[in-house]
């Protein structure tokens, strides 16, 4: 099978408005994909990417971007995702945090799929201790990641439906995520 992106093809295509490349076991997307000027939906899961190209953001069509089941350990830095984004999958890969900003750059989107990376809600301001005693407790019981609750409740403000596995484990005060959503109500 293809495992690498056929070079020149993004020039040949710039009306493409959906690209599916799923399951080609990818490591990388190439920086001409930024030729696809009209692309509004990008499904590259399943595949082994860990990074994205910084040229993405210049994508300023793009509203839907499916990373799920790839080999991300963080999440893309936002300050290269497009502003243009609605909808954004990075479900069953091995985030081990995300930091409180993340998405901050993204005010368009509305949907965020976490799932599968059995993440571990933290309610501490110390994000950076709660990452290590996340990490440590990943690595015994191959669980619990730091999810920054400051995160949530921005996310809940805006109204960004977030899909996360249930039952969400919660660290410090034992919120429930309704009470985050509550919290999070003005």
């Amino acid at each position: 099978g293809i495992t690498a992106f056929p070079h020149g093809c993004c020039t040949l295509l710039p009306n493409l408005r959906s690209l599916s490349i799923s399951g080609l076991a990818l490591r990388e997307l190439p920086e001409a994909i930024t030729s696809l000027f009209s692309l509004q939906l990008l499904i590259a899961d399943r595949n082994l990417l860990s990074n994205l190209p910084k040229s993405i953001a210049s994508l300023t069509d793009l509203k839907t971007l499916n990373l799920a089941s790839n080999a991300f350990f963080d999440p893309p830095p936002t300050s290269i995702l497009p502003s243009s984004l609605q909808s954004l999958s990075l479900a069953n890969n091995a985030l081990a945090t995300l930091p409180p900003t993340f998405l901050q750059s993204q005010p368009n989107v509305v949907m965020l799929d976490l799932s599968g990376n059995d993440f571990l809600i933290s309610s501490s301001s110390n994000l950076a201790s709660t990452a290590n005693s996340a990490t440590d407790n990943r690595e015994k019981d191959g669980a619990n990641i730091a999810f920054p609750m400051v995160l949530i409740q921005r996310l809940f403000s805006r109204k960004v439906c977030v899909k996360l596995d249930s039952p969400t484990k919660i660290l410090a005060n034992q919120l429930t995520t309704e009470d985050a959503e509550k919290q999070a109500t003005p």
